[in-house]
């Protein structure tokens, strides 16, 4: 048989037995087959010459490469022998060479309905579902959405038709943003399935699912990935509910699995004593940086968190979240996890309400809020050895998830919270919502680092800002419950929480206002008013870290003075 077969090389391989007589061996190859062997057919291989058998009494094997084949294409061959008593031809066999892989592409999602024929993806429009993107991607293709999908249109949703979307090729899958795109299974079906690849996945919200699939059933309500290697990144999995384990998602094995700047929150298990994993649950190697996992829920162990092997968390915060049984914050199992300048506080249960450790070896690295309350960090079963720099059993002073800005929702601290400037970046350089860290207020002590560059940092997934004197806007639109036509010279007013005026305008014949001046790192309240229009709501409150967009209103009257688009 043909061996070392690639897309363009090929090594013959033949046998003949001299039978006493000087034999010389070479072969014949076509992508034509001769039916029989001869010496006439395809290409002679060496052109001239041959193999030098000798003259003995047993088989000889001898071989021959081939160059410059074309690739994925059968080429038919045999080998042949001659003596002084004459020539023996072998069987006519075949191989074929390697089919090289596509070339990566670019598939565009252009319609949102969840139709799985529209799979041509072409330049024409209205071609390419994202069920039907996912069934043509081969490895190494990205699929991203056409961005006239959400033009000024606000935030849109994909609704599921009953069944997961499989995913079975190494691929990236780019949102537009996890506040601009949701994919909702409607409470039929899991979201995403990965099976045994390596995914990137960002900017996306995923949303009520039941973990209903035929690989896994019952298991990660949104998101279930079985070996391979995963990264989310900008994902925000909310409101999914499942009977058995990973409310949200479950990472089933693999290696290297990496989330960042993603929320997992409202998740929840609800099949009894052994439901486990409110949130999130890992069974294979992951790195969880920049993230919020808060308001899960476990009938079992692990409100928001559950790590079985080996796991890093840096620079998060987990809060809120509750088990029926231990951990509400975070179960350990077994295996190694290692928690550096992270949150985990606030959350519930009836033993071990914030990290549980059945066995394995839990690692502080420092620089983390842990408990709520007294006792609370050392409620853990295996015992922690914290550090030093970890600040244990205090309250950690923080506002309700929220978009506080970024694509993903947050918990902001309170200005001076006990761990505001008490962190470490770990190689960070921005939090989650994107806005830069470290900010090292002059007034906040901070903890020493090993990078003394990374002073200052807040622990937790949120960076709080010092506030400064101005330069930010503050911008939207509003128009009427249709969304197809604008208010215009509808009045804007920014005030601070106090109710001091930070500044006003009028929206413009698009219906389109900015508020300009307005200093960053603060709380305000947008409030819109329009005569013989009602607003609901009328106002708005929004956290200003830089220039703020997207702050819409919607208003209804019965005495119009708008503009269709």
């Amino acid at each position: 048989a043909a061996t070392s077969v690639t897309l363009s090389e090929a090594t013959l391989n033949g046998s003949a037995n001299p039978n006493g007589s000087s034999t010389t061996g070479w072969f014949r190859y076509s992508n034509v087959d001769p039916g029989t062997c001869n010496d006439v057919f395809g290409i002679r291989a060496p052109v001239a010459g041959g193999s030098e058998l000798g003259a003995g009494n047993s088989p000889v094997p001898y071989s021959q490469a081939l160059l410059g084949l074309a690739p994925g294409i059968t080429y038919y061959y045999c080998a042949i022998a001659q003596s002084s008593e004459g020539t023996s031809f072998g069987s006519v066999l075949n191989f074929t060479t390697a089919v090289p892989p596509p070339t990566p592409v670019t598939l565009v999602v252009d319609v949102l309905t969840d139709d799985s024929a529209l799979n041509a993806c072409t330049a024409a429009p209205t071609d390419c579902s994202l069920r039907g993107a996912m069934l043509v991607a081969n490895d190494g293709d990205t699929i991203t959405f056409a961005p006239s999908l959400f033009i000024l249109e606000g935030p849109k949703t994909i609704l599921l038709g009953g069944s997961d979307m499989m995913v079975s090729n190494d691929i990236t899958i780019t949102g537009p943003g996890a506040d601009q795109l949701t994919i909702d299974a409607g409470g039929s079906s899991r979201v995403l399935t990965l099976l045994d690849v390596t995914a990137n996945i960002s900017g996306l919200t995923l949303k009520g699912g039941n973990g209903g699939s035929a690989h896994a059933n019952g298991i990660g309500g949104a998101f279930y990935s079985v070996n391979g290697s995963v990264t989310l990144d900008g994902v925000r999995i909310t409101g999914n509910s499942v009977p058995t384990a990973g409310g949200g998602a479950k990472l089933d094995g693999g290696t290297g699995h990496i989330v960042r700047n993603s929320t997992f929150d409202n998740n929840q298990v609800t099949g009894g004593a052994f439901a486990a994993c409110g949130g999130l649950e890992a069974t294979g190697g992951v790195t969880i940086v920049n993230s919020t996992i808060s308001g899960n829920s476990a009938t079992g162990q692990g409100g928001g968190l559950c790590l079985f092997t080996a796991g890093m968390v840096r620079n998060s915060t987990i809060t809120n979240n509750q088990s029926a049984d231990e951990g509400g914050g975070l179960y350990g199992p077994g295996g190694t996890f290692d928690i550096g300048s992270t949150i985990i506080s606030g959350n519930s249960a009836p033993e071990r309400p914030e990290i549980s450790v059945d066995s394995g070896t839990p690692v502080s690295s420092g620089f983390n809020l842990i408990g709520n309350s007294a006792g609370d960090a050392q409620d853990t079963g295996v015992a922690i050895s914290y550090q030093a720099s970890d600040i244990l059993n205090t309250a950690p002073v923080l506002g309700p998830l929220a978009d506080n800005g970024g694509p993903t929702f947050t918990h902001r601290p309170a200005y001076f919270f006990p761990g505001h400037d008490k962190g470490c970046a770990f190689g960070a350089t921005l939090d989650q919502r994107g806005m830069p860290r470290t900010i090292d207020f002059p007034t906040a002590a901070n903890a020493s680092c090993s990078n003394p560059s990374e002073n200052g940092t807040d622990i937790g997934a949120f960076e709080l800002l010092t506030p400064t004197a101005g330069g930010a806007f503050v911008s939207g639109r509003v128009v009427d419950p249709s969304g197809k036509s604008v208010v215009i010279g509808a009045q804007v007013t920014v005030t601070d929480v106090s109710g001091k005026p930070i500044g006003s305008t009028t929206t413009n014949s698009f219906g389109v206002f900015t508020v300009s001046d307005v200093p960053v790192g603060e709380i305000y309240v947008v409030s819109v008013s329009s005569k013989g229009y009602t607003f609901d709501p009328s106002s708005q409150v929004v956290q200003v870290d830089g220039d703020t967009t997207g702050v819409n209103f919607v208003g209804s009257s019965s005495t119009r003075r708008r503009r269709g688009r």
